[in-house]
């Protein structure tokens, strides 16, 4: 029969009694919210989208309206207005100015309807004011313009007569309907009276209407909200105000250009759920007293024990194999504290063991290596002093002695395996004169910042990279070639970029040789030198340090040598082992 422990029995009993009232409160809060947020939203949506389809509809009477009274038979006259005599001109403009005052006093909105003449200035009803621009304005669109108080708008249409619009004749008439945004406010006040919101009308590039009765501050942030937001024909937007969320829906006038916009608080929304949240509030709090008790038996006897024994990992994961953990429990943890005592000091006890022949065998790797280099590199220089003193060069010679001695008095110093880039650049000069004594054609660059000087890596690091850039890349192309060595300190690494003018090599062999430098064994196409740099790097400095090819811009290739500042004190390390 299966046994359990004390903690599983703790857990099973917690779970057993929460799951079921977290389940049912889960699903009943959100079936309740998603019911009463989607009918709050969608008949206010469809409430506002009445409002604004009574609001198109008005507007479009208006129009219509106008465009019904340009057709009437006595306004066919008016193109004549100039041959009439001075009686019948003065009929015609009082009957037209009747007319058009009963067309306004017909509408619920008491539009202003007014004829302009452009050609002579007259205006029909007779003096009226009129803007001049409107000669121009006969788009058939509805404009609008502040009238001088806060938040008071004049909207207008101006619709030209057939005549002037069809033969551009400057003899016909231009038909104004205006009417102001004080019709506007009482329809919002009508809608507001008839729900819970506090609607208003919003022009992004203008600014607002309010009912009568809006809460103007509000208001003004919710449209500091909405500004620079594009908004669709219609829908629906959360907002936070000085920590309250709104609930806010929008429908566009199409005539007018403005927004149709009503807000109501969230908490206004949810209010139905908030009886449910106090039942399981109570019912919580009803159960949490009940496993008080077992809290404090969970903390007691399994907390204090589990906090121990990961405190106890994380010194061991930083490296200290000393620590222990001093228990007297006859609980399951005491038996794991025992236990990890046991495995900490037989971790402790391979380290030691194995620590010292890992320091040795990577030393001898690595004198190994720094010894295949140095001979190539010596048969190339002796090689070159035997056939400059064959042609009476002495000083040829005795500059190619000084740099080489120079150069093997650094690279022979094998009890110190880490040096400072100060130190490399001096080598690598030395390298370079060699190189350069042998072939004329050959100049060199070094630019790297004083600030990097100090910085330590392992011995031998530039030469190889130097050295391959010299024999596959500037020996095999004729002509003046160029090797240029620059150094970059970034946030978290140093950097050495060495470039050539050389032969260079295609995409796929600069992407091959990246990937022959990750292998664990150099490939049989692949120098050890270069192979032997990347994976010293990488091995002493972890992350990302090590070697990338890339093609340079002067013609040939590029290398670049990264390591670690943070891993630069392993330079130290390293070194600090004498064989």
């Amino acid at each position: 029969m299966m046994k359990f422990n004390s903690f599983q029995k703790l857990v099973f009993w917690i779970v057993a009694m929460l799951i079921p009232i977290l389940i049912l409160h889960s699903y009943s809060n959100r079936v309740s919210i998603r019911v009463v947020e989607n009918e709050i939203r969608s008949a206010t949506l469809n409430r506002l989208n009445f409002f604004a389809s009574q609001l198109e509809t008005t507007i479009d009477q208006l129009a219509l309206n106008s465009v019904t009274l340009m057709s009437d038979p006595d306004f066919s006259l008016l193109k004549n207005l100039d041959m009439m005599k001075a009686s019948e001109r003065a009929a015609m403009i009082k009957k037209t100015d009747e007319k058009l005052r009963l067309q306004s006093v017909a509408s619920n909105w008491d539009p202003k309807i007014m004829l302009v003449f452009p050609q002579n200035g007259l205006s029909i009803p007779y003096g009226s004011l009129h803007d001049p621009t409107s000669a121009n304005a006969v788009d058939a669109t509805w404009h609008y313009r502040q009238s001088g108080a806060k938040n008071h708008y004049d909207f207008s249409i101006s619709i030209a007569d057939p005549l002037k619009k069809i033969y551009n004749s400057d003899k016909g008439f231009i038909m104004t309907t205006t009417f102001s945004s004080t019709n506007l406010v009482r329809m919002l006040d009508e809608f507001k009276s008839q729900s819970r919101g506090d609607p208003f009308l919003y022009a992004a590039d203008s600014g607002i209407i309010p009912n009568s009765t809006s809460e103007a501050a509000l208001v003004a942030e919710l449209v500091e909200q909405l500004r620079g937001q594009e908004l669709g024909s219609s829908g629906n937007r959360i907002v936070s105000l000085n920590g309250k969320r709104y609930s806010l829906f929008y429908v566009r006038s199409n005539n007018l250009g403005w927004q149709a916009v009503d807000y109501m608080p969230l908490e206004t929304i949810i209010a139905p759920i908030q009886a449910n949240q106090k039942i399981f509030y109570y019912s919580v709090a009803i159960l949490l007293i009940g496993n008080i008790i077992l809290v404090a038996a969970l903390y007691r006897n399994i907390r204090i024990p589990l906090k121990q024994l990961l405190r106890s990992f994380q010194k061991m994961k930083t490296g200290d194999y000393t620590t222990r953990i001093s228990t007297d429990r006859h609980t399951e943890f005491g038996i794991v504290h025992i236990q990890f005592n046991q495995m900490a000091e037989q971790i402790q006890a391979l380290i030691e063991n194995v620590y010292q022949e890992q320091l040795r065998s990577r030393e001898s790797h690595l004198k190994q290596l720094q010894a295949q280099i140095n001979p190539h590199f010596l048969y190339n220089c002796l090689n070159f002093v035997h056939v400059m003193n064959q042609r009476g060069d002495k000083e040829a010679v005795s500059a190619m002695i000084l740099n080489l001695g120079s150069y093997y008095r650094y690279t022979t110093r094998l009890e110190e395996q880490a040096a400072t880039l100060e130190e490399e650049l001096s080598m690598i000069a030395n390298y370079l004169t060699i190189q350069s004594l042998r072939m004329r054609r050959l100049h060199y660059e070094l630019d790297v910042p004083a600030s990097m000087q100090a910085a330590r890596l392992p011995r031998l690091t530039l030469q190889p990279v130097v050295e391959n850039a010299v024999i596959h890349g500037v020996d095999h192309k004729p002509g003046p070639c160029v090797i240029r060595i620059k150094g970059v300190e970034e946030e978290r690494h140093y950097v050495i970029i060495v470039e050539d003018s050389g032969i260079g090599m295609d995409k796929e062999g600069i992407s091959g040789m990246n990937e022959r430098l990750k292998l664990k064994k150099p490939h049989a196409s692949m120098g050890l030198g270069v192979w032997n740099v990347h994976q010293r790097l990488s091995h002493q400095f972890k992350g990302d340090s090590g070697l990338t090819v890339e093609t340079s811009p002067l013609g040939g290739l590029r290398v670049v040598i990264r390591w670690n500042k943070e891993m630069e004190g392993s330079a130290h390390a390293s070194s600090a082992y004498r064989g």
